[in-house]
């Protein structure tokens, strides 16, 4: 077989394709294919094997196209001529694909971990019984709105947290700390506490997730009368006067009331500092047995695994 390649105009290629046995002789073609092409990035090498014989090498030649291969290939079919084709310039080796992908898949998992979901741990016992030492839990990012990286300022506003919402944030008194608590009250609520109770601007909170497990009450409105500023003692935990919630700021408590360092100790949340509303558990297990054990896997919580958090 052989190929003669002729360029009449920049954008057209001219195949001339004849048998194995055949000699170019004017007209005498068997083959005319005409292909308008434009020029693309690729460059592909090409080289055309007499009878298959890789030892008897017609022609080695590199073109502009990315679509040769196919003419080539009809070629094959019509004069059963071997046509080989390597493409010199986007052969990839395995490990510049495998790091392509790697940046593909680190890109991917910033942005849903940024914009749309992320996983978190519960440490601590605050939020019990409602989530325990040792869930998994996954985060809503964009419930709240969709924010800018680093800033916390809303590029596009969907929601504000409510009472009652599950919400992870960045701790007032240190932004390095996440913390996860339940929202009470929100900008413009006037919040008190007499004897654990709650109240949201004089009316009882309907409190369906506090849990009290200490009988005694720390503190007295007497000596808890003059606490309506943070950070709060202590020992006035179950007692705090009437503060209203500044603009821009939730109000949240752990579930675990009498077992819970929250606003009424440290005062408020910025909306900037939160970063999403607890959304589902994906794993819980006992993480104060040994990581690689047995006991460790029997302490799954199978029964917790996918559960809506509310």
């Amino acid at each position: 077989m052989q190929i003669r390649l002729k360029r009449s105009l920049p954008a057209t290629l001219l195949f001339l394709c004849h048998g194995p046995e055949q000699e170019p002789k004017g007209d005498n073609i068997s083959v005319l294919l005409t292909i308008a092409y434009t020029i693309p990035k690729k460059v592909t090498e090409y080289t055309i094997f007499r009878d298959g014989n890789p030892t008897k090498t017609l022609l080695n030649f590199t073109v502009l196209s990315g679509s040769l291969s196919r003419i080539f290939q009809l070629c094959l079919l019509l004069t059963g001529t071997f046509v080989t084709a390597s493409n010199s310039k986007m052969k990839k080796s395995a490990v510049w694909e495998n790091i392509e992908a790697i940046i593909i898949a680190v890109l991917l998992a910033l942005f849903i971990r940024t914009f749309v979901v992320q996983a978190f741990k519960i440490p601590s016992g605050s939020m019990l019984p409602t989530l325990q030492i040792g869930d998994h839990i996954l985060v809503s990012k964009f419930i709240y709105g969709v924010k800018i990286p680093f800033t916390g300022a809303t590029l596009i506003p969907i929601t504000n947290p409510k009472p009652n919402d599950i919400v992870v944030f960045e701790f007032p008194k240190n932004p390095e700390l996440d913390y996860i608590k339940r929202v009470i009250a929100v900008a413009g609520d006037v919040v008190e506490i007499r004897d654990k109770k709650i109240f949201i601007n004089g009316t009882p909170f309907v409190d369906t997730h506090g849990v009290f497990k200490d009988s005694q009450i720390l503190g007295n409105p007497e000596s808890c009368a003059g606490t309506n500023t943070f950070p709060r003692p202590q020992f006035c935990r179950d007692f705090m006067p009437p503060i209203t919630v500044p603009e821009n700021k939730i109000f949240a408590m752990g579930d675990n009331r009498d077992n819970s360092y929250d606003g009424r100790f440290w005062g408020f949340v910025d909306l900037k500092a939160v970063r999403g509303k607890a959304w589902a558990i994906y794993w819980s297990w006992d993480v104060q047995q040994p990581l690689f054990s047995l006991d460790r896997l029997r302490s799954i919580r199978w029964g917790r695994i996918g559960d809506i958090v509310h």
